[in-house]
């Protein structure tokens, strides 16, 4: 009798598993493609040594004369030896971007070289990607959404810069623009069907799932478990609406109670005061009433 996988309920564990979507299915077809086209590119660009040769000269060469004629304008306006200075800045340049047939069929084989390893890296990951689409890994959407970026950001042959440039075309043979197009695309479709909701909630099946009585995993922003030993604060410290209004009336009632008193207060006050007027005046008609008898 086979076992429940760790952090999975048996039910879960022997609930069939739903059909493929039709959007994972294209999308593993299109990683699959992306890997394929992506080879043939690669051996497009080992075709086109002779084109690759002719851009890296052309590119040394533009460098070695940018660099003269600043040096040119600037040893002008300071009034040296013009002539020393653009020799001297491009025999400088000249060893930073060589324009000798050697040096550049080096350069040349170099840049194919780092192409192989680009194209090889991305096929291992595509095939990594494409298996766990078919397995319906879960972090599979993310895998290939993030992979996409990567190859954007790193010049990658299948990332948005590189689909662009092959659509507006950027001078290449056909041998190369063409399957990189192609594997660009490809790859571009995949990144979309993966992320649509057929796709999101066919990942979300094999999300794994704590086991009972596991604590729950905090959030963000959720608060944070208690501490061995450490007593569990309330989840909600504050009044509810009902306290918050029962708290509210007694504070009227104290406060009117309040303005009673002070009130009646006043009111002993102005007794008191009058009451010591009329006996003032009592007194007063008692000692005229003792001098008119004398």
């Amino acid at each position: 009798m086979r076992k429940a996988a760790a952090g999975r309920p048996d039910a879960a564990a022997s609930a069939p598993r739903p059909p493929r979507p039709q959007t994972v299915s294209i999308a593993i077809v299109a990683l699959g493609i992306t890997a394929l086209f992506s080879i043939i590119a690669a051996l497009g660009w080992s075709s086109e040594r002779d084109w690759i040769k002719s851009e890296v000269h052309k590119n040394n060469a533009s460098a070695v004369a940018s660099a003269a004629s600043s040096a040119s304008a600037s040893a002008a306006k300071k009034g040296q030896d013009v002539a020393k200075a653009s020799a001297s800045a491009s025999s400088s340049a000249v060893k930073k971007n060589p324009i000798s047939a050697s040096k550049v069929s080096d350069q040349a084989g170099k840049q194919v070289q780092s192409v192989y390893i680009s194209s090889l890296f991305g096929v291992l990951v595509l095939g990594f990607l494409a298996y766990g689409a078919f397995k319906g890994r879960h972090w599979t959407r993310w895998g290939v959404t993030g992979f996409y970026v990567i190859a954007t950001l790193t010049g990658i042959g299948f990332g948005l810069l590189t689909f662009v440039t092959s659509v507006l075309g950027s001078g290449a043979p056909l041998a190369i623009r063409l399957p990189t197009l192609v594997a660009a695309l490809a790859m571009l479709v995949a990144v979309v069907l993966v992320n649509l909701r057929p796709s999101v909630q066919f990942f979300a099946l094999s999300r794994p799932v704590p086991p009972a009585g596991a604590p729950q995993r905090r959030g963000l922003f959720g608060p944070r478990p208690p501490r061995a030993g450490q007593p569990q604060r309330a989840a909600n410290t504050r009044p509810a609406a009902g306290g918050r209004a029962s708290a509210g009336t007694a504070a009227k009632a104290a406060a009117a109670k309040d303005a009673e008193r002070q009130r009646a207060k006043k009111r002993a006050n102005a007794d008191s005061v009058a009451r010591g007027a009329e006996l003032a005046r009592s007194r007063a008609k008692a000692s005229k009433s003792r001098r008119t008898e004398r």
